[in-house]
């Protein structure tokens, strides 16, 4: 392998791991992120504004959760018949 491709596939590598990583943090502050939109969206004191767009925020990534999760079901029902049963649950982990 010569430099040029040795380092293009370090630099990918690099970039990998740190999307990785940061997919990872984002992760673990979920369950935080969320318990403060509900918080804001039932706080009584905060503007309605402000209680309208944490509403919105929750409703939207709920719905983009779902979606997510039928789009994953539907690919895994697709692997299975193209391949096998070995293409089941390589995206969950359940």
């Amino acid at each position: 392998m010569n430099e040029d491709a040795l380092f293009w596939n370090t630099l990918q590598a690099e970039n990998r791991k740190a999307v990785f990583d940061a997919t990872r943090r984002l992760t673990a502050a979920m369950d935080t992120a969320v318990t403060v939109m509900t918080e804001v969206m039932q706080d009584a004191a905060a503007p309605a504004a402000v209680r309208l767009r944490a509403a919105q925020v929750v409703t939207e990534t709920a719905l983009k959760l779902i979606e997510a999760n039928d789009v994953i079901e539907r690919l895994e029902e697709l692997e299975t018949r193209l391949i096998g049963s070995e293409g089941r649950n390589r995206y969950t982990t359940g």
